[in-house]
């Protein structure tokens, strides 16, 4: 099974301590989506720091596709492309699209559900 490129991001680029700690600040839940934009594909969280009491906006822009995909976070870390509270914002929102998709698969599966039960009841009157 292939990994989902938010996730893939956060490997190729992140280095072996800023994914651990980025895992940390995820399972903790010390993330907040601060502002969603569909329209423009840009994503704001509030992500609270593992060691301090400090919050750093991070930014994601145009998550729909690898290629285009743009991070900013307002921390100090300069070691590499991915720094754990970018890593912590991009499992958060993988979490969601899977929540997101799931939730959608089940909706389609109801109503297909139901749409085939009401045929079928139809046509046997």
């Amino acid at each position: 099974m292939a990994l989902p490129y938010l996730v893939k991001h956060i490997y190729s680029y992140g280095t072996e301590e800023v994914i651990r700690r980025g895992k940390k600040i995820f399972a903790l839940k010390n993330i907040e989506l601060a502002k969603f934009d569909p329209l423009i594909g840009s994503i704001h969280c509030r992500v609270k720091d593992d060691g301090y009491s400090t919050y750093y906006k991070v930014t994601i822009e145009n998550f729909k596709s690898a290629a285009t995909l743009s991070l900013r976070c307002g921390c100090p870390y300069n070691l590499s492309e991915v720094c754990r509270h970018k890593a912590a914002a991009l499992f958060y929102i993988q979490d969601l699209f899977v929540i997101y998709y799931s939730y959608e698969l089940k909706l389609i599966f109801v109503f297909a559900r139901r749409s085939t039960n009401f045929l079928s009841f139809n046509s046997r009157s």
